[in-house]
């Protein structure tokens, strides 16, 4: 539904990963490039050492819509919806 109201095919994500050796993390921020106008997805996950054999992470999600032909909320709804089925699949 969304990709026919949208006339897309497919969403274009960028990725910037930025490893510090010295504090032992690793962040991954991700946005995406197409369709920013209407709708705007940034995740930031975070990877880092606590102590020898402990790897900790935290991941956060930000969703901005901005423009959507008056169906804000249903598409909040469905993005959400879609974004935590693949969270728990991970």
């Amino acid at each position: 539904m969304l990709r026919r109201m949208m006339g897309i095919d497919s969403i274009f994500f960028c990725q910037r990963n930025v490893l510090d050796r010295k504090k032992r993390t690793l962040t991954i921020t991700a946005w995406n490039e197409s369709f920013d106008n209407r709708v705007k997805v940034e995740e930031v996950c975070k990877y880092w050492a606590d102590g020898e054999n402990m790897t900790k992470f935290t991941q956060e999600a930000k969703l901005t819509i901005s423009s959507f032909w008056g169906f804000e909320s249903t598409v909040e709804k469905l993005m959400i919806r879609q974004y935590t089925v693949r969270m728990k699949r991970h």
